[in-house]
């Protein structure tokens, strides 16, 4: 190997030094290098080079960190993150940068909790409001939040919440339907409720119970059924819907013919009907009444006497 070929590989090395151009510069010096492994001038010059390297890789980490500071203030630690993702590669020689990302990485976690909760909450009590006063706008407005947010889980989560209290509600409110034997009925009602959402775990487990109940199979126990029917009898019984009560504690008589609390119940609602009954004819009758009374001075022929 000549001197002259040894100074000119020598001398591109440091042409490359000047210009910056470390990468190209560490390369040509590793290849003179794996030829010529014991020249000294070499080694020191390859040593030179990542010494250069590293101080011009300090400075540009110094300044970009620096340019973060701002990012910092306002919070923005996604911008962060994506800023000290590509400086990672340093990062064996920088622990710093490996700090920084965990910091930023903590602090926007934290940062997107707080936002999906204040977001839960805002939509929670948007849409409680809906529930008790729209349920077909609520519906509508749950299907526009998953088309404009797809694969949003948040949003999957609420609608899900949101169409199971609907589904619920409706449920409650037809109990005389879903305790009774009118199979085709309820299966057009199941049909509406599986437009809010098929997938509803309590819809399919009614959906379950009608079937057996329907096709006499009994895999349901007949005392889950019969529990279910005296909580729904005694929910009528607290809303003074006594006539609604008694309709249905017959139904259920018609399941278990000797259940005493069913007894107890029709007899209950029975007679708690037959006062409200009652109450309510003598309320329209005294109501009345005066207007009768003045009927009856012009023209008592049209009144029959007993």
């Amino acid at each position: 190997m000549s001197s002259a070929y040894t100074d000119q590989i020598e001398q591109k090395i440091n042409t490359m030094l000047a210009d910056k151009k470390y990468g190209k510069a560490y390369e040509l010096c590793n290849e003179f290098l794996k030829k010529y492994p014991y020249k000294r001038r070499f080694l020191k010059l390859k040593r030179k080079i990542e010494n250069a390297a590293g101080a011009e890789n300090r400075r540009y980490i110094k300044t970009q960190l620096k340019e973060m500071k701002p990012l910092w203030r306002e919070k923005n630690y996604l911008e962060i993150l994506k800023q000290i993702r590509p400086l990672l590669k340093y990062g064996k020689k920088y622990p710093k940068l490996g700090e920084l990302y965990m910091k930023a990485q903590i602090a926007y976690r934290e940062q997107i909790k707080k936002l999906e909760e204040k977001y839960k909450k805002e939509q929670t009590k948007k849409f409680d409001k809906l529930l008790k006063e729209d349920q077909k706008k609520l519906i509508q407005e749950l299907f526009n939040l998953e088309k404009n947010n797809p694969g949003n889980q948040i949003v999957k989560e609420i609608a899900r919440k949101y169409r199971h209290e609907v589904i619920i509600q409706r449920i409650n409110e037809r109990g005389d339907l879903i305790y009774s034997r009118k199979y085709t009925a309820i299966e057009n009602f199941l049909k509406e409720l599986k437009k809010i959402d098929k997938n509803n775990i309590e819809l399919k487990r009614l959906e379950t119970n009608i079937h057996k109940r329907k096709f006499g199979t009994q895999i349901e126990e007949k005392g889950e059924y019969v529990y279910r029917g005296l909580q729904h009898i005694a929910t009528l019984m607290k809303l003074k819907k006594y006539d609604k009560a008694l309709q249905a504690s017959e139904e259920l008589l018609e399941v278990d013919k000797t259940n005493r609390e069913i007894i107890k119940f029709l007899r209950k609602a029975r007679s708690k009907n037959f006062k409200q009954t009652r109450s309510k004819s003598a309320k329209i009758i005294d109501e009345n009444f005066p207007k009768l009374k003045e009927e009856y001075k012009k023209d008592k022929a049209a009144f029959i006497k007993l």
